[in-house]
């Protein structure tokens, strides 16, 4: 059964030994497949075209709780930030300081505004502020930038 028939194999480039990436118009498709893939499998769907079917155990979010990890870091003096729903995972790490960018995919906004109040106190988004300017002003919202 094909749960995304329009799915086509994005470049060589963007495949590897861990992670499928497919461009994909329609979302019903994306939300079919995730449904129906094993549970060692997790499909990330984000910028409304982007397809990727990773490891149920990868993806940002496990990768930076691992090198939160392996190096010591404090996750409540660490600030991740990102611009589309494949940054979901790791935006949502408890304890993690959190950045959506203005420019961010519709998607990562949506996450956002779903948020509760105590997981808006750890990640900054003004829809006004894009980019960079929009991460220097997390880092001082959240007392992360160095006086130098």
């Amino acid at each position: 059964e094909t749960h995304a028939p329009s799915a086509t194999p994005q470049q060589a480039s963007e495949q590897r030994k861990h992670k499928l990436s497919w461009k994909l118009y329609v979302e019903s498709e994306a939300n079919a497949l995730a449904d129906a893939v094993p549970s060692w499998a997790r499909v990330i769907f984000s910028t409304g075209e982007d397809l990727d079917v990773v490891p149920s155990r990868a993806g940002k979010g496990n990768a930076l709780a691992f090198v939160l990890r392996e190096v010591g870091a404090d996750a409540a003096t660490t600030l991740c930030c990102g611009d589309s729903g494949n940054d979901v995972l790791m935006l949502g790490l408890p304890d993690v300081r959190g950045c959506v960018v203005g420019n961010a995919a519709a998607e990562l906004v949506s996450w956002f505004q779903a948020l509760d109040d105590d997981a808006r106190r750890r990640v900054f988004y003004d829809p006004s502020l894009r980019g960079a300017t929009a991460i220097l002003a997390a880092m001082k919202a959240f007392e992360l930038l160095l006086e130098v």
